[in-house]
Order: C-alpha cells, then sequence, then structure tokens
C-alpha cells in the first residue's frame, strides 16, 4: 500500500500577496474541479487560514494554510501546501515472479 504526500511551501513573497493567493485559490480551486471541504482557521493556537480542498475525482486532498509572522521575525510568511494522495496499492509490485 502506497500513499504520496508532498509538502512544499511559497514564501519570500509580500504579506498582501500571499493573501491574495490564498483569496484566488478559494475562488480558483472550484473552477477547477475541487471541492472545498474546509475554508477556515486552522487548529494553532495562531489560527492560521486554512483551506481543505479535495479533488474532483477523490483521488488527492491538498491542505493549504497561511502563516503569517510578525514584522522583524526570524521565519518568513508563507502558504504551506501539502498535497496527499489515497492510499494505493501497485499490483506489479505484488505479482508473482517466476523464475
Amino acid at each position: 500500500m502506497f500513499r504520496v504526500r508532498h509538502p512544499w511551501s511559497v514564501y519570500r513573497l509580500p504579506d498582501t500577496e500571499l493573501e491574495s493567493v490564498m483569496n484566488r485559490l478559494r475562488k480558483g480551486l472550484p473552477s477547477k474541479g475541487w471541492k472545498i471541504v474546509k475554508d477556515g482557521p486552522d487548529d494553532s493556537r495562531a489560527k492560521a487560514p486554512q483551506i481543505v480542498a479535495n479533488s474532483g475525482d477523490g483521488q488527492v486532498s491538498a491542505d493549504l494554510r497561511l502563516h503569517m509572522t510578525p514584522a522583524g521575525s526570524e521565519y518568513e510568511s508563507a502558504i504551506e501546501v501539502t498535497v496527499v494522495s489515497l492510499c494505493f496499492h501497485d499490483e506489479a509490485a505484488s505479482a508473482p515472479t517466476s523464475g
């Protein structure tokens, strides 16, 4: 059984641009066949804005979070993206081999 998980992020943009990106995702994902299943604060203490969307075929889910850092912080504001597939089985890997 396999599950693909791919985290990445977008950073080094002004906070206003990152907020704009989240708004464009909020509007654009449904027009590309994605269903938004959560749109609101995450469960962290910071209550970061979070969008969770599932692909139209139900095979992939995306978790997008906007992390804003205060001015002077050692960290950068970013949109954190994690894409996760459903579990799948590689039948070729489990097929018996003759030898």
